[in-house]
């Protein structure tokens, strides 16, 4: 009795896990079973299900009855745990199919991520799907609703070759019509092609895989394998397996085309934005810059690498920092878009004026991301603008000199006709009554007259065909000290009458190179003022020296000089002065006004040093010969 217990617990400890874990019933009959001749063996006898069965065979005054109803409930616990064998066998399956898609979604989904084109992820798919399912003949095929046309973007097959078809009647067709994961084996394909539901193309495998895939919860596509040599390849596992990954595949072919887009995209708009001759920059939340196109760099010197990172102030004049900062906090305030203009230093140090059109840029949450701007270079458009202004003064100013000139010539016109019509009334009036004396005075004064209108109408056209450019400009080379010789012979006659020394200082041989005709009517002018302007028996100097490539001329007397108040009038149209000379010597005010317009014409200065009654000195410059 002793032996049977104790074999007893030693196979309940074994396949039972321990007394405690066996039946009331069971318990009851090891207790109660006494006998003097009992023997016991266990036997080990091998099962197909390879699972052993524990016999116990009793001999000598024991009760067989007892002894069936203790194998009866041992073999019941046998068969309960052969099924919980069975139970966890199919959970460790079960467990396997799930890690199997959870591995397989998660390296899907990292591909994803790691392949820079849509070809290469696809491409990664399929070899993630080759580690458990034969890949051998596989495609992805894009529904496009639009058009009923389905695309390949992926396709691998022993077999056929397509890019695109209609839709259609085809197994794909149904798949992503019906929204449904199919496994079929060839007779099956036969007979939907005979019942017309689909139509055959292409090859006709032994067993075909297709599960839909969908975007947006909407089908737009499908994954499918083909095996053209065995109906076994493919088992129901290997279906549910492609119906979890096509269901992610799906959505990550949609996002993978909008990455690529959006890549495209923003190429497009990179050239173009290099393209651009304006500069852009793109400035992030915290104000620093993190892109500047080419043209932006290359006007202020700068590489990428110098700027990037950086905020705008390393390129900012001080007085733009200000107004930035002004900027920023308009931005805070909400205001979004502006145009302003700045001043940027270039790396040289140099100035930059610079238009800016900026526009700020927030999420869809309606927050901060940062701020764009386009950058024009309007210095030379600054540069014209203040051109154009001063042009305009000068031009208004000139206007009015010139109106305030025409009202003076008109004056100074109007004075030589009423002595000439005077005169000649007289004449015609009275002529038999005046004496010869009278007659030869009247003559001279009519004769006086009509030089001072003829100078100053000669001297009005003269001025008038330089402001119109008609006056050709013709320079040439000049020997100075010849020309100055043939001035002073040609005003030597008013200089004696006056009894003035006229003389040339010992100068240089020197030749300028300028034109003849405007240099001569300078000198005759500047000679003939100090003739007039001299008292008898008075000194007249002419010299010239070089400095610098010019010929510096000074025509220099001991005159009655000019008033300090007049000297800034004297070359202006604006300022028309006409004064007698030291015997009542009449001028037309033009003279002075004709000599500045000659030698700036040929690239000089004139100016004059005056005092009252010590003299004057007009000093002019032209160009040596080079």
């Amino acid at each position: 009795m002793k032996q049977l217990h104790s074999l007893l617990q030693k196979h309940i400890q074994k396949n039972l896990g321990g007394i405690d874990s066996v039946d009331g019933d069971l318990k009851k009959f090891i207790n109660e079973v006494n006998s003097d001749y009992v023997k016991s063996e266990v036997e080990t006898r091998s099962k197909e299900n390879s699972e052993a069965e524990d016999c116990i065979v009793v001999e000598e005054k024991t009760n067989l009855n007892q002894v069936e109803y203790l194998k009866g409930l041992l073999y019941d616990k046998n068969a309960e745990i052969k099924k919980l064998k069975e139970e966890l066998q199919y959970q460790s399956d079960e467990k396997i199919h799930s890690d199997i898609i959870l591995r397989s979604l998660y390296r899907i989904n990292q591909a994803s991520y790691e392949s820079d084109t849509l070809e290469k992820m696809l491409n990664n798919i399929r070899e993630i799907l080759g580690s458990f399912m034969d890949t051998t003949n596989f495609f992805i095929a894009l529904y496009d609703n639009s058009t009923g046309l389905l695309s390949l973007p992926y396709f691998i097959d022993k077999n056929d070759r397509f890019d695109t078809f209609p839709v259609g009647k085809t197994l794909t067709g149904y798949v992503i019509e019906n929204n449904e994961s199919v496994m079929l084996y060839k007779n099956q394909i036969l007979e939907m092609v005979e019942k017309g539901y689909i139509d055959q193309v292409g090859t006709l495998p032994e067993v075909w895989l297709g599960a839909p895939m969908r975007a947006s919860d909407e089908v737009n596509g499908a994954v499918v394998v083909q095996s053209y040599i065995s109906s076994d390849a493919y088992t129901i596992k290997d279906l549910e397996i492609l119906k979890f990954i096509a269901k992610q595949v799906g959505s990550l072919i949609e996002r993978k085309k909008s990455d690529e887009a959006l890549k495209q995209s923003e190429e497009k708009y990179r050239m173009l934005i290099e393209a651009m001759n304006e500069g852009v920059v793109i400035l992030d939340d915290r104000g620093f810059i993190k892109f500047t196109n080419n043209s932006f760099l290359k006007n202020l010197g700068y590489t990428k690498e110098e700027l990037w990172g950086c905020t705008p102030s390393k390129i900012l004049a001080s007085e733009s920092k200000n107004k930035i900062a002004e900027m920023m906090r308009k931005r805070k305030k909400g205001n979004s878009a502006s145009s302003f203009e700045i001043d940027l230093v270039r790396k040289d140090k140099t100035i930059v004026k610079s238009l800016v059109s900026q526009r700020n840029v927030y999420s869809t949450l309606g927050q901060f991301q940062g701020s764009f701007a386009i950058i024009t270079d309007v210095t030379e458009i600054k540069k014209a603008e203040s051109s154009f202004r001063k042009y305009s003064e000068e031009l208004e100013e000139l206007n009015a000199n010139k109106d305030k000139f025409f009202s003076v010539i008109a004056h100074d016109l109007r004075s030589p006709f009423i002595s000439l019509l005077g005169y000649t009334e007289i004449l015609n009036e009275d002529i038999d009554e005046l004496s010869p004396d009278e007659t030869k005075l009247f003559a001279s004064n009519i004769h006086e007259s009509s030089q001072n209108l003829f100078s100053l109408l000669e001297n009005l056209l003269e001025w008038s065909r330089i402001q119109s450019g008609k006056i050709k400009f013709s320079p040439v080379n000049i020997n100075l000290q010849k020309l100055v010789v043939e001035t002073i012979g040609l005003f030597s006659e008013n200089a004696q009458r006056k009894n003035i020394f006229l003389n040339l200082v010992d100068s240089p041989l020197t030749e300028v190179f300028a034109d003849l005709n405007m240099i001569e009517s300078v000198l005759r002018n500047l000679v003939s003022n100090a003739i007039k302007f001299t008292n008898e028996g008075g000194t007249i100097k002419i010299l010239y020296t070089e400095e610098n490539g010019f010929c510096k001329i000074s025509i220099e007397d001991n005159g009655c000089g000019i008033p300090e108040e007049s000297i800034d009038k004297i070359f202006s149209i604006g300022d028309h002065i006409s004064t007698n000379g030291t015997n009542d010597e009449k001028g037309t005010g033009l003279g002075l006004i004709l000599c500045k317009e000659f030698v700036q014409k040929n690239g000089g200065t004139i100016w004059v040093e005056s005092k009252v009654d010590v003299g004057s000195k007009f000093i002019f410059t032209i160009p040596l010969n080079n």
